[in-house]
C-alpha cells in the first residue's frame, strides 16, 4: 500500500505507484473483454488524492522517480513524508482513470452498449493494522506513524464501516447506474479538480497505456 522506502517493481516504476495504480490499470484493462452488461468497475481510491497538486501529476515524470532523485532519495533509502505523496499521487491517478476509462467505454463501439459503470470511491479512515507496518524503520518514520495513528483512532471507522461504500456501489440495486466519478459515504462527491483536465487526463491515459505495454482497450 505504503512502504516507507524507495524501491522499483519489476517493470521500473516506483513501487507505491505500481502497486497502488499501475497494476489495477493494467488488471481491469486485460478484463474489460470478459466484461458482461451492467458491469461496474469500482476503483477503491483515498480522500488522500485531494493532496495532489497539478505539479506532481507528470506525465514527463509518471511514477515519481525523478522528483525523489531531485531529493537526493535512492533506492533502498527511507521516503518518510514523500511516501504520502506517492500514494496520494496514486489514488489520484485511480480517480482520473475512472473518469477516463468511463468516458471510453461511452464512446466506444465495443463497450457502449454493455452499460458499464465506473466510480471511485473513499472507503474511510479505516483502523485496519495497515497503518502499523512501518514502525522501527527510522525515527522520522516512527514519529508520521504515531500521528496518523493519533488521527485513525480519533476519526476512524471500523473494517466493515469502510466496506459499505466500495459494496454499495459494485453491488447494491440501489446504487445508481450512471454518473457520479467519486463517491464518499455513499454520496457522489466532488473530487480534486484535476481529475476534469481533460488534456491532461488524455495524457496520462496515453502513458498508462504505454507504461503497461497497451495499445487500445
Amino acid at each position: 500500500m505504503c512502504p516507507a522506502r524507495f524501491n522499483l517493481a519489476e517493470d521500473g516504476y516506483e513501487s507505491i505507484y505500481t502497486a497502488d495504480f499501475l497494476s489495477h490499470f493494467l488488471f481491469t484493462t486485460l478484463l474489460l473483454p470478459s466484461f458482461t452488461s451492467n458491469a461496474r468497475i469500482i476503483n477503491v481510491s483515498s480522500i488522500m488524492h485531494y493532496w495532489v497538486g497539478h505539479e506532481y501529476l507528470s506525465v514527463e515524470d509518471l511514477d515519481s522517480s525523478k522528483f525523489l532523485a531531485e531529493k537526493g532519495v535512492k533506492e533502498g533509502d527511507v521516503m518518510a513524508a514523500h511516501a504520502d505523496m506517492l500514494y496520494s499521487k496514486a489514488k489520484l491517478s485511480q480517480v482520473v482513470w475512472g473518469r477516463v476509462l468511463g468516458e471510453k467505454l461511452t464512446e466506444s463501439e465495443k463497450y457502449r452498449e454493455k452499460g458499464i459503470f465506473v466510480a471511485s470511491c473513499h472507503p474511510g479512515l479505516v483502523t485496519s493494522t495497515i497503518w502499523y507496518r512501518n514502525g522501527g524503520i527510522s525515527p522520522d518514520m516512527d514519529k508520521m506513524q504515531a500521528r496518523v495513528q493519533g488521527i485513525i483512532k480519533r476519526l476512524g471507522v471500523s473494517t466493515e464501516q469502510g466496506a459499505c461504500t466500495p459494496v454499495f456501489l459494485a453491488v447494491d440495486p440501489s446504487a445508481p447506474r450512471t454518473g457520479g466519478v467519486y463517491w464518499d459515504r455513499q454520496q457522489a462527491c466532488t473530487p480534486n479538480a484535476l481529475v476534469f483536465d481533460e488534456k491532461l487526463g488524455e495524457k496520462l491515459w496515453a502513458a498508462w497505456m504505454r507504461a503497461c505495454r497497451l495499445s487500445e482497450i
